[in-house]
Order: C-alpha cells, then sequence, then structure tokens
C-alpha cells in the first residue's frame, strides 16, 4: 500500500499565489503530493512495517548525490503580501519498488535461511512418498537405480584386487613353489575354481534345506535353516584343503611366508567372488521388481503449483513408453492450455489417482473417480480388451496380455516378500550399506578360512597318510588338536550369528544400517584375527 508523502518545498513562479493564508511562516508553501507509483522502503520482516505507512520529508532536497541539503534562506519582497521565492529544482525521490527482489543489507546479500520452508518441503516430500506407496508406486528413475546399484560390484571389485596383491607385496615366499602343478593349470587357478565350485553346490543346496527345516520346524524354519546351512558351509569350505592336498607341503607351523598360505588365501578369494556374483545378481534382479512401479515426481510453479508424474512402463519386448500427467492446483484460473486436459484433472484429482487412470486404466475416468477404495495395480478392463481381440481374431495378443498380468502379479508377490524380509523397500536401502556389505562378506571369508585353515593344517588330521619319515614323524609329535577344538565351535557361531542376523526374524527389527554396522566389526575382527593367526601382523 502506497504511503501519502508530504514534501515541505519552495514552489516555482508558476505555483506562486498571492493568498498569504496559504505560506507558512518560513514564507514557503505547503504543497502536498501523493504520487501513484510510490513504494514503501524494505522493512526487513518480509513485509511493509505498519509503521511506515507516512513518510515525512522536511526541507527541500536537491539532485546532488551528497545528500540532503536545507533549503536557502528566502529574501522578502517589499510588497508585504506577495513573496519572491527562489526556484529550485524539481524533487525527485527514488523507492525501491516491491515488485523487484531484495536482498537483506544486514546479511551482507545472502538471503536467510528459513528452516520453516524446509521443514514444510520435507513434510510434503513424505506425504506424497506415502501417498505414491499407497498406490503400490515409488519415486525414483529405475535407471539411475540401476547406475547407483553399479557401485557395488566396482566396489567389491576394487576390494578383491587389493586384497589378491596384498601377499606376494607384503608376504614374499621364503622358499621356492613346493606344489607340483601343470604348466597349463597354474596357481591361483585351481584354488578359484575349487572354491568357487563348492560355494556353488552350497548354494545349490538351500532349497532342499529350506524345505528340511519347513518340514522339521514348521512354526520358525529360519533359525534351523541357518544353522544347517551355516555348518554345511563351513564344511565345504574346508574340503578345499584335503582336495587340494594343501597340507602335503606345509609345515607343521605354518605362517604368512610359507606357500600354503598363498593357498588358503586365494581359496577364501574365490568363494569370496562366487558369493558376490551370486550376490550382487540376486541385488539386481530384486531391484528389476521395482521397474514398473518407479515414477519420477517433480513440482513446477508457474502462477500455480504443478505437479508431473511420469513413468515408464516397459513392456515384454523391452519398449518403453512414457505416460505423463499433470495435476493443476486450486487457484489456477487460466483455462489457457488446458483443451486436451480431461474434467478430473481441472477439479483436484488426486496426482496418483490420475496416474494410474492414465497408465493402468486407459481413461477409464468413471471407474476410478466413482471408487473409495484403492484401485489395485491392474486396473486394466481385460473383459473389454478380450472381446475386441476376440472380434478381431487375434488369439496370441490376449494371450500375451495374460501373461503380462501373471508376470506383474508374480512381480508384486514378490516385492512383498522381499519387503517382508527386509522391512523396508530394497530400493530404499541406500547403495552404500550394499557396498559395505560386499567387503565385510569378503574380509569375513577371509578371515574363517585363516583361522580354520590354521587349526587345521597344526591338527593331527593334516598328517599324510602314506609313509612318512624321521621328519615326519616329529612333526606329528608337535600337532594339536585343541586349536581346532576351539575354532571351530567358535567360527560357527560366529557365523551363525550374523547369518540369523540378515534373516528375516530380526532384520526388520534391527534394521539394515544396524546390521551391515555390526557385521563390519565382526569381519575386521575375524579377518586381523585370521592374520594373527599366521603370524602376519608381527
Amino acid at each position: 500500500m502506497a504511503g501519502k508523502v508530504v514534501v515541505f518545498g519552495s514552489v516555482t513562479d508558476a505555483d506562486q499565489s498571492h493568498d498569504p493564508s496559504k505560506f507558512n511562516v518560513n514564507g514557503q508553501r505547503a504543497v502536498s503530493h501523493t504520487p501513484s507509483n510510490l513504494n514503501l522502503p524494505y522493512s526487513g520482516f518480509g513485509a511493509s512495517s505498519p509503521f511506515a505507512s507516512y513518510t515525512y520529508t522536511y526541507g527541500s532536497t536537491s539532485t546532488d548525490p551528497r545528500g540532503v541539503s536545507s533549503s536557502p534562506r528566502l529574501p522578502r519582497s517589499d510588497s508585504g503580501t506577495v513573496l519572491n521565492v527562489v526556484p529550485e529544482d524539481r524533487i525527485m525521490m527514488e523507492f525501491p519498488s516491491t515488485e523487484q527482489a531484495r536482498t537483506p543489507l544486514y546479511t551482507g546479500g545472502i538471503p536467510l535461511h528459513d528452516e520453516d520452508d524446509e521443514s514444510d518441503s520435507e513434510e510434503e516430500e513424505r506425504e506424497l512418498d506415502e501417498e505414491l506407496e499407497e498406490h503400490g508406486l515409488y519415486r525414483g528413475s529405475y535407471r539411475r537405480l540401476m547406475l547407483l546399484y553399479t557401485l557395488t560390484p566396482l566396489t567389491f571389485l576394487v576390494f578383491f584386487t587389493a586384497l589378491a596383491l596384498l601377499p606376494p607385496l607384503a608376504y614374499p615366499l621364503s622358499q621356492s613353489w613346493p606344489y607340483p602343478t601343470a604348466p597349463y593349470f597354474p596357481h591361483p587357478i585351481p584354488e578359484l575354481l575349487a572354491s568357487s565350485a563348492l560355494f556353488s553346490l552350497s548354494h545349490l543346496l538351500r532349497t532342499p534345506l529350506t524345505a528340511l527345516a519347513a518340514l522339521l520346524l514348521p512354526s520358525s524354519p529360519s533359525p534351523l535353516f541357518t544353522a544347517l546351512h551355516t555348518l554345511l558351509a563351513l564344511f565345504f569350505q574346508q574340503s578345499a584343503l584335503p582336495l587340494l592336498l594343501v597340507a602335503q607341503h606345509a609345515p607343521p607351523h605354518p605362517r604368512t611366508r610359507d606357500a600354503a598360505f598363498r593357498r588358503v588365501w586365494w581359496l577364501a578369494l574365490g568363494w569370496a567372488a562366487a558369493e558376490a556374483v551370486a550376490a550382487i545378481a540376486q541385488g539386481y534382479a530384486a531391484r528389476a521388481l521395482y521397474r514398473d512401479v518407479l515414477v519420477s515426481v517433480r513440482r513446477t510453479h508457474n502462477h500455480s503449483t504443478e505437479t508431473d508424474v511420469e513413468a515408464d512402463a516397459c513392456g515384454r519386448s523391452g519398449g518403453q513408453h512414457k505416460s505423463e500427467t499433470r495435476a493443476m492446483g486450486p487457484g489456477n484460473g487460466s483455462e489457457e492450455g488446458q483443451g486436451s486436459r480431461s474434467p478430473e484433472r481441472r477439479h483436484g484429482r488426486s496426482t496418483v489417482e490420475m496416474f494410474e487412470q492414465e497408465v493402468f486404466s486407459e481413461g477409464d475416468a468413471e471407474e476410478v473417480a466413482g471408487a473409495d477404495e484403492r484401485q489395485p495395480l491392474l486396473s486394466v478392463n481385460i473383459n473389454r480388451k478380450k472381446s475386441a481381440h476376440a472380434q478381431n481374431g487375434n488369439g496370441s495378443e490376449i494371450k500375451m496380455q495374460v501373461e503380462d498380468e501373471l508376470d506383474t502379479l508374480i512381480a508384486v508377490r514378490a516385492r512383498e516378500e522381499l519387503e517382508e524380509a527386509y522391512g523396508v523397500p530394497i530400493i530404499r536401502i541406500p547403495v552404500f550399506l550394499s557396498c559395505l556389505q560386499r567387503i565385510n562378506a569378503l574380509l569375513f571369508t577371509l578371515g574363517i578360512y585363516l583361522l580354520l585353515a590354521q587349526a587345521y593344517l597344526r591338527s593331527t588330521l593334516a598328517t599324510p597318510i602314506s609313509p612318512r619319515s624321521q621328519d615326519q614323524e616329529q612333526d606329528q609329535e608337535r600337532r594339536t588338536n585343541l586349536l581346532l577344538a576351539l575354532a571351530v565351535p567358535l567360527c560357527v557361531l560366529v557365523h551363525y550369528a550374523l547369518a540369523l542376523l540378515q534373516t528375516p526374524p530380526l532384520l526388520p527389527r534391527v534394521g539394515a544400517p544396524a546390521a551391515v554396522y555390526s557385521a563390519s566389526l565382526v569381519s575386521l575382527g575375524v579377518f586381523f584375527g585370521g592374520l594373527a593367526a599366521w603370524e602376519g601382523l608381527s
């Protein structure tokens, strides 16, 4: 609101009057100006202050940029009724426009940080995510999701390479290679193939073990299955040692500079690599289940709030088509550009409902508008499509449509099972946790292999069956089974605890971050414990 400004200053000859009552005691005439384009100065509180409604400027002003000067003394005329005034320059008053963007001077031109606006924006984002999840949709980009998850195999590859280079750099061999190898099958190919094959066997036996656990303990089969699979995995890990005859040329007390350490190290790396390949493939497959329910939502401001929802729906042929829905907020009186929009979009309909209407219902506005319950994900008028295809005589397209519906239902069921196992949608788990989990598994496998292999090679089970020499007889006397009796139960218990922490009964309660961070601490402890058992830290 423009304020009324009263300026007391001198007047020109055109404004002179012979009425002495219109002059003040100084011989100056009071002139009132009410400019129509007057804008109040910025008050610093986001709005004009109520105390700035009237602004008074006393004395005349000049265009001199040095400031305001007082009005010169006006000489009196000989006449008592006529006053001669000195003409002065035209007064020019400039006020900052309220329509222009102002920056507060007390912050050095830096805009203030409004925490309330950020909290409101975050609350709106949460509400939007909740609304999308109620309809089975999630905000995000499928391509970006897959690109981010690509960091997981890259991280594992970097750490795998670093650990593969660690033995030759930090622990050089003290003697020549004692194990016989074929020229076309050199070290470490046998170790990698043997451990990878053993892991594949244990991975394939998960399904029979699951059925066995469900048969023996139908109420809660997860703890029993975890125990059986842990014992089986540790047995297969250590069975590679006698299969490759690692103890044949190993000393009674092997160390990191012996060839046996290299073979055990590469056995662990082969197992960890196979486990990582299986886990990363499962991660990609789990995220691919969310391909058809990921939408991109953005808000634009063009005299009104607009919400754009974009989704990429991919068919069986692999092609992609994009559907966009724009919901106009209230208060948009402009009908411009709305000729192609349906009436439902102009009457404050929900953005998600309109998205489902366009993508899945193909414009069946009456069904969506009259439904009080949440529409299913597959709200397609199948009967109408079947009749249309039957008239055209194209039965193969009907079969393809039914197969698409079944595939989508299977994906919905798989997503529900994953969310029950993790407690949250898997796409909501940060990719950093996936990378850290792969590092944990790599370090834990190395530590378990080193601990159990050291205990096995120092036990009487590693004694060669062939006729022994006198030196071998002396080595047999120095072997003991005490370390093996202590290491096996300890490793089984630790392995079982970590595996049980990642099963559906505990993982949703504990949370994925807590489970991964706990596994990091345990994995580091087991890894350095394995190196210490081989005297690799001294």
